[in-house]
């Protein structure tokens, strides 16, 4: 680009230099993990009857954190137990892996995904197949080493040759603690 006047082009090149220089205030730092543990308590609703009533379920997650400006990113791997009531009385649990997406906006709107090994046993029956979860949670962090929040999702255990699936919806809360700050 020219520009005629050489007071003027002086003047760009400071300006452009400047910006250059303030750019790294304007943009996030390197992005570094953080250690985070979450543990999560919930209501289970059984999505099909079949002799099970509602349950409780809790979990503990570990991951790394990464923030990368407003956007949250949490590889994660989990357990969670769950125990329905009913004469059929289930018993679930999976070893799961995935992750979390989230944007900080204060209050942060996070999107998960999970997926692993899961076991259900009920009377007289049981399977070993794939566990999953797909939900959503709503964090607030007020110290930045606690974060609180709710959540709801859709979670379950793939069926086998012999065997149905077992799905359950998940309403609940849950806290996160960042470690090593």
């Amino acid at each position: 680009m020219f520009f005629p006047h050489p007071a003027f082009r002086s003047l760009v090149r400071a300006a452009a230099t400047g910006a250059a220089l303030a750019l790294p205030l304007f943009v996030s730092n390197v992005a570094v993990a953080q250690p985070k543990l979450g543990i999560d308590l919930g209501a289970d609703i059984p999505n099909k009857s079949d002799g099970n009533k509602d349950g409780l379920g809790f979990g503990l997650r570990l991951g790394h954190q990464w923030n990368l400006a407003i956007i949250k990113l949490v590889p994660e791997i989990g357990f969670d137990y769950h125990d329905f009531g009913g004469p059929a009385d289930v018993t679930a649990f999976r070893f799961v892996g995935g992750g979390r997406f989230g944007v900080d906006l204060g209050i942060e709107p996070i999107v998960f995904a999970h997926a692993g090994l899961g076991h259900w046993s009920a009377a007289g029956t049981s399977d070993t197949n794939l566990g999953y979860d797909v939900g959503a949670a709503l964090d607030l962090t007020i110290l930045p080493i606690v974060s609180f929040g709710a959540h709801v999702m859709e979670t379950g255990i793939a069926g086998g040759n012999d065997t149905d699936s077992f799905n359950w919806l998940e309403v609940g809360g849950h806290v996160g603690f960042t470690l090593g700050i």
